[in-house]
């Protein structure tokens, strides 16, 4: 997620974005004027028949029925048309056409690059000459035209085909005047854009991840100078938790405090018994009666208890 947030926030500044697409601008026009045109010629042909079809008669009274040849296409022709293409796309042909590599290259097939023969299923012949000169464009073409007519006529004598009954080649289309095609040049340029442009993206991204990290040790560094905080630790000889004495607040608030509860030893037994003579409303002291006789009031092995409340101010 981080990196995606600074490819947004890269993207939105002018001062990546600009020299990055004017460097990208600049060498995409630099590669597409410095890419050749490319001058392009080409041919169609297609195979047929003579009129005696594709036998002939050796009973001079019975000749052969003439036929029309362009109503005579059928597999066969397909046939040969594929053995052609085969024979002239071998490294031997190409190299004796001059069209092996370098600067001129030779197309040959039954139409298929053709948008034009597109669905015709028919015995064609599509020869396309491309070049950075226009005279080597058209004189492949018409070298590959001249060597197809010758590799025809040697295939049906290697057979010992009837002459009547010879394959012929006929231009439906004849060596066009080369034109300029310029698909190359702009594929260059566009190419040399993008890359260019992701080249130049990339140093900006990685110029800002690198000032990221440098912030990030100084940041680091400034904090590890600052000394710590003093923090509050209670003194070693503090009692136990469990030992300290109970608080003499209570739980219902502050302003209300605990009413300890204050138990005295059990008196010890006295020889005599004390008489209580103070009672509610009255005032006296205890001890003996005179007379010797003890008081109703009399508490003996009565251990005493004294209660009292304190109030917080």
């Amino acid at each position: 997620m981080e990196f995606w947030s600074t490819i947004a926030g890269l993207l939105r500044r002018p001062k990546v974005m600009v020299p990055t697409v004017l460097v990208a601008l600049t060498l995409g026009a630099l590669a597409f004027m410095g890419t050749p045109v490319t001058y392009v010629s080409s041919t169609t042909m297609v195979l047929t028949t003579t009129e005696y079809g594709g036998s002939q008669s050796l009973d001079p009274d019975e000749p052969t029925q003439l036929t029309n040849p362009i109503l005579n296409f059928n597999s066969s022709l397909s046939t040969t048309s594929g053995i052609l293409i085969q024979s002239i796309t071998t490294k031997e042909a190409l190299a004796e056409l001059g069209a092996k590599g370098g600067a001129t290259r030779l197309v040959v097939n039954d139409g298929r690059t053709n948008p034009e023969l597109l669905g015709l299923d028919g015995p064609f012949l599509y020869v396309e000459g491309r070049s950075v000169s226009k005279d080597e464009a058209r004189r492949v073409v018409v070298d590959a035209q001249q060597m197809l007519r010758t590799k025809l006529n040697e295939f049906q004598k290697d057979l010992k085909a009837p002459e009547n009954t010879y394959v012929s080649l006929i231009d439906v289309v004849s060596p066009t005047a080369p034109e300029v095609d310029a698909s190359r040049p702009i594929r260059m340029g566009g190419v040399t854009f993008v890359l260019g442009f992701l080249l130049c993206f990339g140093i900006a991204y990685l110029r800002h991840a690198r000032r990221a990290r440098k912030q990030a040790r100084a940041a680091a560094a400034a904090a590890a100078a600052v000394p710590p905080r003093p923090t509050f630790s209670p003194p070693t000889d503090a009692p136990d938790r469990g030992s300290r004495a109970a608080p003499l607040v209570s739980e219902r608030g502050p302003e209300r405090g605990l009413e300890p509860t204050i138990v005295a030893p059990p008196l010890r037994r006295s020889a005599e018994p004390f008489t209580v003579h103070a009672m509610a409303g009255g005032s006296g002291s205890a001890g003996p009666a005179p007379d010797g006789s003890t008081s109703e009031h009399v508490m003996a092995h009565v251990p005493l208890k004294v209660t009292g409340r304190s109030r917080r101010r």
